[in-house]
């Protein structure tokens, strides 16, 4: 659970330049109420996909960037971290800059309930959560809890080293009169020499019902050595 989705574009979007954002959300004046347990279900439901546009900044670079996630139904199974039966759902992040690209993934493992049992990044390392909750029935807007802490280690396999902690809030905002269903992660890397820690929010935009509409925006800030470098991104 190192990362939603907008950890896989700082990472990317950092690598093509060689080297938190989403500060318009307006909390005031809404009596709606917001079936936050059916959001993060129906993120979960189907397949989805969303085209975002923006920019990443750092060392002295302001870059246009476009990027693709892609949400996919994959086949049920277990996780390897613990052999939990497990539904199964992958997100794919695709960044382009410059000219250059890349893509990434994570893959989400759920319960029958959609809490988090774990995941595994592209690279293999393997997180498993601890004080795992799930959004209430209903949330006013401006309303956030916790979802998850996890440490993270470097693969599945027993005895592997562990290579960062992080933790994930669930929240419900407005912007531009748009409401949103949003997860931030904090992570920081716990490995020798690495001195690597991000936020990052990943809104999608929802109705009272919990239906998640085709907006999304992603905010992110990745710190290397005390570098920052931040994404801010929304579909176009």
């Amino acid at each position: 659970m190192k990362r939603f989705c907008g950890i896989s574009v700082v990472a990317l979007a950092a690598a093509i330049l060689g080297g938190c954002g989403g500060g318009d959300a307006d909390e005031s004046g809404s009596s709606t109420v917001y079936a936050t347990n059916a959001a993060w279900a129906n993120l979960y439901a189907s397949a989805h996909s969303w085209s975002l546009s923006g920019t990443v900044s750092g060392s002295g670079q302001n870059t246009a960037v476009q990027s693709t996630l892609d949400l996919s139904l994959l086949a049920d199974g277990t996780f390897p971290g613990t052999g939990d039966a497990a539904k199964i759902r992958r997100l794919t992040t695709t960044a382009t800059a410059n000219g250059g690209s890349s893509s990434d993934y994570v893959t989400h493992y759920l319960n029958a309930s959609n809490a988090f049992i774990g995941t595994v990044s592209s690279d293999g390392s393997c997180a498993l959560p601890s004080n795992v909750g799930l959004p209430p029935t209903s949330a006013a807007m401006g309303s956030s809890g916790p979802l998850a802490s996890w440490t993270e280690y470097s693969s599945c396999s027993a005895g592997s080293p562990q290579i960062g902690t992080g933790a994930a809030t669930w929240s419900v905002e407005n912007a531009s009169s748009t409401p949103y269903f949003c997860v931030t992660n904090t992570y920081t890397s716990t490995a020798a020499g690495n001195s690597f820690s991000s936020t990052e929010k990943d809104c999608f935009e929802i109705n009272a019902s919990g239906t998640i509409g085709s907006s999304a925006k992603i905010s992110a800030v990745y710190t290397q050595n005390g570098v920052n470098t931040t994404v801010s991104m929304s579909t176009f």
